[in-house]
């Protein structure tokens, strides 16, 4: 498949659609939002600061066109508990859901666990789009056509999922268990595009590329940690480096340092496609990286590991793994009473 577009702001095909977005306060969640919005789509943002929640549906309601309307909704996706309340109230809001999209997502250098007793890398960056997922399909279902898209990393080329301790209780290294959460992301994505298939929804998901962001800031952080400390040698000659370096620069006799790291508008185009684009109208399950088709690891596309997963999130949250349930396309005025009986 070709590099995709997405479409012009003024199309009438997207106007007056609703998504939601979590992680949609800052960074690339609030572009994507952000994109969203100046193509008419009504947008709810979900986060845990309420005072960032504020700030960004101010600065979304400066972009905004064709009437959208950006909403905040607060939610720890770090609470799992709570995600059931937090999709009834979406689902209060939203009549009919078109995207969904799966933006959080965090880093923790050290060991954190939930209320729940959870990894929060694991919990936030899985679980809670589990979670989520299942109880917003009826919402899903209910719109002509729905998109989920799901945020994952190139980071799960290199990663394992360890069955027998997704906690990370046995040890615990940050970048492990942040590969190991984006390989469930991709994990999710194609089982739950099987499940779905037939239906008026599809699931995709996708690398963003590396993106000037806080939670970049964090992994590189924790890689600057766990470097072995260096000589006081080896420190002293890198300082004067970088100084004959900046002096060079600053004279215009060496060329400036490249950022090689997307601003946060490029990296959230790759997110927009995939949820707007006209070619992936019924296209699901796929893996997609700069704007195409690109192919995941191996270890993503093994069809016993993801059922493995599947099923060991649905024991962690207590809920049946027999879902999605699509015997019947709930309509908008049901959603709130299904999922109050929805809790396992």
């Amino acid at each position: 498949m070709a590099a995709l577009a997405i479409p012009a702001a003024g199309d009438p095909a997207l106007q007056g659609a609703w998504a939601v977005v979590t992680g949609g306060t800052r960074g690339i969640g609030l572009e994507v939002a952000r994109g969203l919005v100046s193509r008419g789509i009504h947008v709810l943002i979900v986060g845990r600061d309420a005072g960032a929640g504020k700030a960004a549906v101010e600065s979304l309601g400066r972009s905004a066109a064709g009437g959208a309307q950006a909403r905040f909704e607060a939610g720890d996706l770090s609470r799992l508990g709570e995600v059931p309340a937090l999709a009834r109230r979406i689902a209060g809001i939203v009549p009919r859901l078109k995207y969904l999209i799966h933006n959080a997502a965090v880093v923790t250098p050290r060991r954190l666990v939930t209320p729940e007793g959870f990894e929060t890398q694991f919990a936030v960056n899985h679980l809670a789009p589990y979670s989520l997922t299942r109880d917003l399909i009826p919402a899903l279902l209910s719109a002509p056509e729905a998109r989920i898209v799901v945020t994952a990393s190139q980071v799960e080329r290199g990663a394992d999922l360890d069955l027998d301790d997704l906690m990370g209780s046995k040890g615990y290294e940050p970048f492990r268990a942040y590969g190991q959460s984006k390989l469930a992301n991709v994990l999710f994505t194609y089982e739950l595009a099987e499940r779905l298939a037939g239906s008026s929804v599809t699931v995709n998901c996708l690398h963003p590329g590396v993106v000037r962001t806080a939670l970049l800031d964090t992994l590189g952080a924790v890689q600057t940690a766990n470097q072995p400390r260096e000589s006081a040698v080896r420190r002293v000659i890198g300082a004067l480096r970088r100084s004959i370096g900046s002096g060079l620069r600053a004279a215009g006799l060496r060329p400036p340092v490249k950022d090689w790291a997307l601003a946060a508008p490029e990296g959230a185009v790759t997110t927009l496609t995939v949820t707007l684009a006209p070619e992936l109208r019924g296209v699901s399950g796929r893996y997609f990286s700069d704007c195409q088709e690109a192919t995941s690891s191996p270890r993503s596309r093994d069809p016993a590991l993801r059922r493995a997963l599947w099923e060991a999130s649905a024991r962690l949250l207590d809920v049946s793994p027999d879902w999605p349930d699509r015997r019947k396309s709930i309509s908008s005025s049901q959603h709130v009473g299904w999922l109050a009986g929805s809790s396992g």
